[in-house]
């Protein structure tokens, strides 16, 4: 089956698009549709869904109803990039937790319960190192990256891994 001019237009900006609107490990996203939002007065609304498979990308306007099927040869997907695992941090010290309690409101069962964590960081912005606290982020119960903020004293923020 041949495309026409305009299924080849469509096609190329619904790859751009949504190739450029994929962020990290997702499988779908919302992007403008080439077909009809230059004609709508909310020419900004994401009303094209985009759904990536692993060798083709499926699309539907949910207001035009354009849709199709991009097929990608498997050659061109490049894989996921793959990070080292964050190792748990130790747990923190009662002066720690008394300045989580105490200043920043947070209870000490939230601490024990998310896995919050007191460490010793490089920090950027000081310049040096600081004692900090770290708030886990996980998927599928496993810790992929940390956020840690300096306990008290300026604030500053660094982090490890992939968040």
């Amino acid at each position: 089956m041949q495309m026409s001019e305009q299924d080849n237009y469509i096609h190329d900006q619904i790859e751009v698009r949504a190739n450029s609107a994929r962020s990290g490990y997702s499988t779908t996203a919302r992007i403008k549709c080439p077909a009809c939002s230059d004609l709508r007065k909310k020419d900004g609304e994401r009303s094209m869904a985009v759904t990536f498979f692993s060798d083709r990308l499926v699309y539907k306007c949910h207001h035009c109803d354009e849709k199709g099927v991009i097929h990608y040869d498997r050659k061109d997907i490049k894989p996921r990039p793959s990070y080292p695992k964050v190792k748990r941090v130790d747990s923190p010290p009662p002066s720690a937790i008394d300045w989580l309690v105490k200043d920043r409101k947070i209870s000490p069962q939230v601490v024990k319960d998310y896995g919050v964590a007191a460490s010793r960081k490089y920090f950027q912005k000081l310049q040096a190192e600081a004692d900090c606290v770290g708030f886990p982020f996980y998927n599928n119960g496993e810790v992929y990256a940390v956020k840690y903020r300096t306990s008290g004293g300026e604030k500053a923020h660094t982090q490890e891994g992939t968040g």
